[in-house]
């Protein structure tokens, strides 16, 4: 089971080069978004700077709901500018 359970973690782990890194306004090189995530929106307003580990369940999210327009980005920026 354990083994099972670090197969999808890394699996579900992102980095740089996955898909989903590009909703991201900056998703920095060797950086990493370990699963399982919490609950992440408005992506594009997120920066992650270059090898920057965010561990499994955090929360990041910019505004109050996933369709809010920010006045400026990104806005919340962790890791390397």
């Amino acid at each position: 089971m354990r083994a099972a359970r670090r197969y999808v973690n890394d699996v579900a782990t992102v980095g740089p080069d996955d898909p989903y890194a590009r909703r991201f306004y900056y998703f920095g090189q060797r950086a990493a978004l370990m699963a399982p995530q919490g609950v992440v929106y408005n992506e594009r307003y997120l920066s992650i700077g270059d090898d920057t580990l965010i561990g499994p369940n955090v929360c990041l999210t910019a505004g109050i709901n996933g369709d809010q327009e920010m006045i400026s980005s990104p806005v919340i920026s962790i890791g390397r500018r």
